[in-house]
């Protein structure tokens, strides 16, 4: 029975470090083999079973470790991936700010010129006439005049539409080219030649970037038989909001090219060259996109005036504006002052003052 005690403690102490190892580590099982000696050499079942628990505890404190160690290990590995992403986003957020910072600084630009004179609007990127532009307004073929003047109700519609007659009956080939929103040379050539106007502002068309000349060039109308010799690229109501569009695109870098050039482009081009002799530009009272397009592909600016000294003392202003825009057409010359009506103030004749002070 001794026997049978002795080997029934030592079987059950086995079997708790054989268990405890087996889940844990060999730490354990290191244990477990001491014990069975003792039971097996000197028959001690208490001391045994002391073995047996001593084992177990072992066993689990390392189990405890074991675990709590995977558990560490695993939140380590997240907190890298985790760190890994941080420093990923900082990455792309740092590559992302160096990409703004050039259009950060084009916008305090863009603000800065939009609080200012109208002038700088236009000044605000570098200008350079293309090459090709400037040689082909040097050979004045076709001539290029703009009518243009800063001060409203002068005479600049009556002026470009008398001109643009006149030559025509010259046998000279003349485009008129509106580029006034209020479409008043449209309304007034095709009035003269019985065609209905329908208020279609083609003038977008030569500013639209197309670099099909000669789809432009068909894009005139022709005033024929009535004025001879005479065609007309209309503007209209819309046309301002696609003057405004296209320079807010060009000045915060949307546009890819130098939308001041856009007319001179079309104008310079050899389906227009071929064509006419003669092209005259009424211009608006403001410096718009239309104007600005006008000023870079002339040859001539022509400003009229009426004769008295209020409308007089504002063609000194207008032409100490148009200096700021020579660097960008060093071809500009000013065809002079025209009167196109005669003042009245206080019943004395002024013409020959307000001469003296447009000049």
């Amino acid at each position: 029975m001794y026997v049978s005690g002795l080997f029934r403690v030592g079987f059950r102490s086995v079997w708790l470090w054989t268990a405890t190892a087996y889940l844990c580590n060999l730490h354990g099982v290191l244990y477990g083999i001491g014990e069975l000696f003792v039971v097996s050499v000197t028959g001690l079942g208490p001391i045994a079973d002391a073995a047996g628990i001593f084992a177990l505890g072992t066993g689990a404190g390392f189990f405890t470790r074991h675990i709590l160690r995977r558990i560490i290990d695993g939140d380590l590995i997240e907190c890298q991936w985790k760190r890994q992403e941080l420093d990923d986003g900082l990455k792309a957020a740092t590559g992302e700010l160096g990409e703004i910072r050039p259009q950060l600084i084009s916008l305090n630009k863009l603000r800065d010129a939009l609080t200012g004179e109208e002038d700088e609007l236009w000044r605000l990127h570098a200008v350079e006439m293309p090459p090709a532009i400037a040689s082909a307004l040097a050979q004045n073929l076709p001539k290029i005049v703009t009518v243009m003047h800063l001060k409203g109700g002068v005479g600049k519609t009556t002026t470009v539409a008398n001109l643009a007659a006149h030559f025509g009956k010259k046998g000279k080939r003349v485009l008129a080219i509106d580029l006034d929103y209020q479409g008043s040379l449209s309304r007034m050539l095709m009035l003269a030649a019985n065609i209905r106007n329908k208020d279609d502002p083609r003038a977008i068309n030569l500013l639209s970037g197309d670099q099909d000349f000669a789809a432009l060039q068909r894009q005139v109308i022709s005033l024929h038989p009535t004025l001879e010799n005479v065609d007309l690229i209309s503007c209209g109501q819309t046309f301002d909001r696609f003057e405004n569009r296209l320079m807010l695109r060009w000045l915060i870098g949307d546009e890819t090219d130098d939308v001041r050039y856009r007319l001179a482009s079309a104008l310079t081009s050899q389906p227009f060259r071929d064509s006419y002799d003669l092209i005259l530009i009424d211009a608006p009272p403001r410096l718009s996109t239309g104007a600005i397009n006008a000023l870079a592909s002339s040859q001539v600016v022509l400003i009229p005036t009426v004769l008295d000294r209020l409308s007089a003392e504002a063609v000194g202003n207008f032409i100490s504006r148009l200096n700021h825009f020579r660097p960008m057409n060093p071809a500009l010359q000013y065809a002079g002052v025209i009167g196109t009506l005669r003042g009245q103030i206080g019943g004395a004749d002024v013409k020959e003052g307000a001469f003296e002070i447009a000049q």
